[in-house]
């Protein structure tokens, strides 16, 4: 099983990444601010070693997850909503994983 910790920071940097580019190409700031606030929660969360750590990167990663999978279905398209759902997919598969394993939600 990979690595908690660095899935949740791979996650992390990719969500960050995907609000500053989608603010940078269309000047969009809510994707700005739903991109760095989720990619800084599941940071932080992380690099803390937070209690509930899991469950808030499982919360985060089932929203986002959902959202950009009905936004995929809607355009067709890969980039971005298609590559956020499918990481958020693996996210959350990692941390249920964590959670059976540890039986605890940090």
């Amino acid at each position: 099983m990979p690595d908690v910790n660095t899935v949740n920071l791979a996650y992390a940097g990719l969500l960050a990444a995907g609000g500053i580019i989608g603010y940078i190409k269309a000047k969009s700031v809510p994707s700005l601010a739903a991109g760095l606030g989720s990619g800084m929660i599941v940071a932080f969360f992380t690099l803390h070693m937070l209690p509930f750590k899991s469950l808030v990167v499982s919360l985060v990663s089932g929203g986002l997850g959902y959202t950009m999978w009905k936004r995929y279905q809607r355009s067709g398209k890969f980039m971005p909503p298609g590559l956020i759902a499918g990481a958020s997919a693996i996210t959350l598969l990692v941390q249920i994983l964590h959670i059976c394993a540890t039986k605890s939600f940090h």
